[in-house]
C-alpha cells in the first residue's frame, strides 16, 4: 500500500517537473511599434523562452527610406516569411507564433545626432534574404491581359469598390495556376471569402475542355477613410473630434468599420489603444436622458403643440421610445421619444391607436327621402316612427370604435370592433394630456 502511494507521488512530482519544459516558446505581436531601421523582430514583438529569444536578432524590416518617419504594417505571415528566410529550419512546433498585424511607425536616425563611438558591427546576415511581405498591385495599374488581371478584376466587383482603391498579392505557390494562359479562353472567376487572405476558385475553360482548375490563395486589401483613436478611450467615454483621427488607410475586407458620422458623439463601448480603428461595435448612441431627469414633452396633434414637464423612468438615447411621468399627475405614465438632450416628443398623428376619424352612421330612409326607422305592427302599411339621433363612431383604419371606458384614475379604455377574425375585438389604454395651465 505505501509502495503503491509512493510510486503515484513520483508519477505526480515527475509530470510537474516535465510540465515547464512541455510549454512551447511564444512570440507575440504588440499592435503597434516606434523603432528606427532596420526593425528587429524583439523591437516588435514579445519573446517568451529560449527559442523565441534566440530569433530575437532577426530583421523583420529593412528600409532605406530618407523620410523622417513614415509608417509600415507588418502582419503575422509577414513575420513568419522573414523568420523562415532568415533562419531556415526553425521548428515552429517548439514556438508558437500569435498576434494580428504590428502597425510601426518608422522613425529615421537623426543627422544632427553628436558622433558616437563606432557600435559593434553585427552578426553577418545570410547572403540572399528574401524580401519582407508581399508584393502588392493596385488593380487599376495591372494592364496585361492574363489570369491575374481578370482575377484582381473580379475581386474589385466583388468587394463592389473602384480598381484604383483595391490591391491584391498572389502567393508564389499558386504560380503554376496563375501562369496559364487565359487569353482567348473562357473563365471562371469565384471567390469564396471575404477577409485578409481571400480564397478564389478558378476554372479556364478552352472550347469545352477545362485547361487549368485550382483554388488560388490571394490577399486583398481596400482603401477606405477610417477612424482611429488619437489616446485611450474607456467604457463609457463619449467620443469628440479631440480624441479621433480620420485618414485613409489600406484596410482588410470585411471589417465592420465605422464611419467619423458614426463615431462622433457615440459612447465607447469597447476599450481603445492609441491609433486602433473604430469598429461599429465599439461605440454605441449616447444616453441623452438619464432616469430621473426632468425633460420637455412636447405632444404634437397637427399644428398644435402641448408641452408639459415631466420625470424620466428610464434612460433613454436618440429616437428610444421610454416612460414618463407628467409633474403635474404623477400617477400616470406618457411614452415618448428622445430626441435630444432633456426632450423628449409625443406625436398624436403618429399611428393607427392614436389618429381617430369622427363619421356618423347614416340613418334609414323613408320613401319620401325622410330619415325615419320602420316597424312592422301588423297588417297593412308599416307605421313609420321617428328614427333616434344616429351615434358618431369613431373609426381608426378597420377599427370601429364600439365603448369608451373612463377608469378612477383617468385612464380611459377604448374598445374597438375590427375586421380581423383572429382579433375581433381590440382595447387600447389612453390617458388625459398634461395641458399647461
Amino acid at each position: 500500500m505505501i509502495r503503491g502511494v509512493a510510486k503515484i507521488a513520483g508519477i505526480l512530482v515527475l509530470g510537474f517537473a516535465v510540465a515547464p519544459a512541455l510549454r512551447a516558446d511564444e512570440i507575440v505581436l504588440r499592435s503597434s511599434a516606434r523603432a528606427a531601421s532596420p526593425v528587429t523582430l524583439r523591437e516588435i514583438a514579445t519573446l517568451e523562452g529560449p527559442d523565441a529569444e534566440a530569433l530575437g536578432a532577426v530583421i523583420v524590416l529593412d528600409s532605406s527610406s530618407d523620410s523622417k518617419a513614415w509608417k509600415a504594417e507588418l502582419s503575422v505571415e509577414d513575420i513568419r516569411t522573414a523568420l523562415n528566410s532568415a533562419r531556415p529550419g526553425i521548428r515552429w512546433g517548439k514556438i508558437a507564433l500569435s498576434g494580428d498585424s504590428c502597425s510601426i511607425r518608422l522613425i529615421a536616425e537623426s543627422t544632427d545626432a553628436p558622433a558616437t563611438e563606432p557600435a559593434p558591427a553585427p552578426a553577418a546576415a545570410p547572403a540572399s534574404i528574401a524580401p519582407v511581405g508581399p508584393t502588392w498591385h493596385v488593380v487599376a495599374d495591372m494592364r496585361e491581359e492574363s489570369l491575374r488581371t481578370a482575377i484582381a478584376t473580379r475581386l474589385v466587383s466583388f468587394l463592389k469598390a473602384s480598381p484604383s482603391d483595391v490591391r491584391v498579392a498572389f502567393a508564389d505557390s499558386d504560380a503554376t495556376l496563375l501562369d496559364t494562359v487565359s487569353l482567348g479562353r473562357t473563365l471562371d472567376i469565384q471567390p469564396t471569402g471575404l477577409g485578409a487572405m481571400v480564397p478564389v476558385m478558378v476554372r479556364v475553360f478552352d472550347g469545352e475542355r477545362v485547361v487549368a482548375a485550382g483554388t488560388a490563395k490571394v490577399r486583398v486589401e481596400q482603401k477606405l477613410e477610417v477612424v482611429g483613436a488619437t489616446r485611450s478611450l474607456h467604457r463609457g467615454d463619449v467620443v469628440t473630434k479631440e480624441v479621433v483621427i480620420t485618414e485613409s488607410r489600406w484596410t482588410i475586407p470585411g471589417q465592420r468599420l465605422a464611419s467619423e458620422a458614426t463615431v462622433l458623439g457615440s459612447m465607447v463601448k469597447n476599450r481603445l489603444q492609441p491609433g486602433e480603428l473604430f469598429l461599429e461595435s465599439d461605440v454605441e448612441p449616447a444616453i441623452l436622458v438619464k432616469r430621473g431627469d426632468i425633460v420637455d414633452v412636447a405632444c404634437l396633434a397637427g399644428s398644435i403643440v402641448m408641452n408639459t414637464k415631466a420625470r424620466a423612468m428610464a434612460n433613454g438615447r436618440e429616437n428610444e421610445m421610454i416612460e414618463f411621468t407628467p409633474l403635474r399627475n404623477t400617477k400616470t405614465r406618457v411614452t415618448a421619444r428622445v430626441v435630444a438632450p432633456g426632450q423628449a416628443v409625443v406625436n398624436a398623428d403618429g399611428g393607427d391607436d392614436q389618429v381617430y376619424q369622427s363619421t356618423p352612421v347614416a340613418a334609414p330612409t323613408t320613401v319620401d327621402g325622410s330619415t325615419a326607422s320602420a316597424r312592422v305592427l301588423g297588417p297593412g302599411p308599416p307605421a313609420v316612427v321617428p328614427a333616434p339621433r344616429a351615434p358618431e363612431l369613431a373609426t381608426t383604419g378597420t377599427a370601429t370604435v364600439q365603448r369608451v371606458t373612463t377608469k378612477p384614475d383617468g385612464t380611459f379604455v377604448v374598445e374597438a370592433a375590427t375586421k380581423d377574425p383572429k382579433k375581433p375585438v381590440r382595447k387600447m389604454k389612453f390617458m388625459p394630456i398634461d395641458v399647461p395651465q
